[in-house]
């Protein structure tokens, strides 16, 4: 066993064990201190450098381990390292990573129907066909352009055009894409024209807001970024409705809920919609390339018949990596075997933060989600304060809107695992009720 591992062994074995952020003069600090002027900074990064990961486990520079309850923001749905698609990605890598897109591949099409099938089977829409694409934002541009496609076809004077989307939404960080992401706009005004917000599950406004001019509805069934806020059932009804009688697409942004993370291979099942308040339009990425950039819209045929060539292009979307990895990476995330799983763990997730809520009320005011994605929303001290004291105790975080800590651990984690970062969890909140 190499000094690295037998550190590991140690550090995971101990729930007890702190991992104190990196010291000024340490390995990491000098190696940050050395890079950090050739970075933009895009990102407020935490001290440690990782640089290995295996199943629920990131390792640092100084031979720490971490329990990852964050994976990337959702991108790590089957953990790091995963040793099988390792060895896909080694084997394409030396074989064709990619053409072009220009061209055919053995890959493309059969992942695209793999994703209309599993889509299909798992009682979610109808969807028909699907664009590939690099990344998330990627996808709701996509999607963007396709709802303002449609919007032309029924009204060719360009009326027609208006993207409506919501409160509390993060659906990316290119232009089309942050014009509907109101809390992360600021620098980049003046935003995209054509876009009208609305209140998030406020039905009262649904019909004033989506007119004649709407082209698309875009929306997260369950807002991760924006604090892990859940859509209310009739909230969703009204605004299905309204698109439907003006002849606007519901696009749903399912690009962190997606992909088994609520316990069905997408939330729009999971959430038990009615089929008439299904989308015609679902963006996914993140977990779709475990790591690889890679995302893709699914649309109906409605929708696919409407859409011509070059609409929306992608130098580097559907190439035979990316697809090969999309191909294992559905899959696996489309076991029904794995979403009773996820359901079972969420379960175990949510009850156990009851419990830790009804000891510590004056610091937890709210528990929300689904599966596994979990918001625990905080008072008395901010969010960034529990996600440093929990990564200094060996459990990687995440924080959203609302003074919001996110957890999102990999879909596949052991039960021996959760039950680790549970119990870090519960420590770490005593610990803060203690020093308060």
């Amino acid at each position: 066993m190499t000094e690295l591992n037998a550190n590991i062994h140690q550090t995971k074995g101990d729930n007890e064990t702190c991992n104190p952020d990196p010291e000024p003069g340490s390995s990491s600090s000098k190696f940050v201190e050395k890079y950090e002027p050739y970075l933009i900074k895009t990102y407020a990064l935490e001290p440690p450098v990782f640089v290995r990961g295996s199943g629920s486990w990131l390792y640092d520079m100084e031979k720490r381990a971490y329990l990852d309850f964050s994976t990337g923001f959702s991108i790590n749905n089957l953990g790091h390292s995963n040793p099988e698609l390792a060895t896909i990605i080694a084997e394409q890598a030396g074989i064709l990573i990619h053409p072009g897109s220009r061209f055919n591949n053995i890959y493309a099409g059969p992942l695209a129907k793999l994703l209309v099938e599993k889509t299909r089977e798992s009682g979610g829409f109808e969807a028909a066909a699907v664009s590939f694409m690099n990344l998330g934002a990627e996808s709701v541009e996509a999607a963007i352009k396709y709802a303002r496609k449609i919007g032309k076809e029924l009204e060719s004077s360009g009326k027609k055009h208006e993207i409506v989307y919501y409160s509390g939404a993060f659906h990316g960080r290119t232009m089309g894409a942050l014009s509907a992401s109101p809390n992360w706009d600021a620098a980049s005004k003046p935003l995209v024209p054509g876009f009208v917000q609305g209140e998030f599950n406020d039905i009262e406004q649904v019909k004033s807001l989506i007119t004649e001019k709407t082209c698309g509805v875009l929306i997260e069934l369950i807002q991760g970024a924006g604090g892990v806020n859940l859509a209310n059932l009739d909230f969703i009804k009204a605004i299905s409705a309204a698109a439907k009688s003006v002849g606007a697409v519901m696009i749903h942004d399912e690009i962190q809920c997606g992909l088994g993370r609520t316990g069905k291979l997408w939330a729009h099942t999971s959430m038990q919609l009615p089929r008439d308040c299904f989308p015609d339009i679902v963006c996914t990425a993140k977990s779709l390339g475990a790591g690889f950039p890679f995302g893709a819209v699914l649309v109906t045929r409605e929708v696919s018949d409407k859409i011509d060539f070059d609409v929306h292009g992608s130098s580097f979307g559907g190439g035979p990596l990316a697809c090969r990895i999309g191909m294992y990476v559905v899959t696996h995330l489309s076991d029904p075997s794995l979403h009773a799983d996820v359901c079972r763990k969420g379960e175990m997730f949510f009850a156990r933060l009851g419990v830790i809520k009804q000891r510590h009320p004056s610091l937890i005011k709210d528990v929300r989600g689904m599966g596994l994605l979990v918001g625990v929303e905080i008072n008395n001290v901010t969010a960034d304060y529990v996600l440093n004291t929990l990564r200094q105790r060996g459990l990687l975080s995440t924080t959203a809107e609302n003074n919001t800590v996110k957890f999102l651990p990999s879909l596949n984690i052991s039960s021996e695992d959760l039950t680790r970062g549970l119990d870090i969890i519960e420590q770490t909140f005593d610990y803060l009720a203690s020093s308060m």
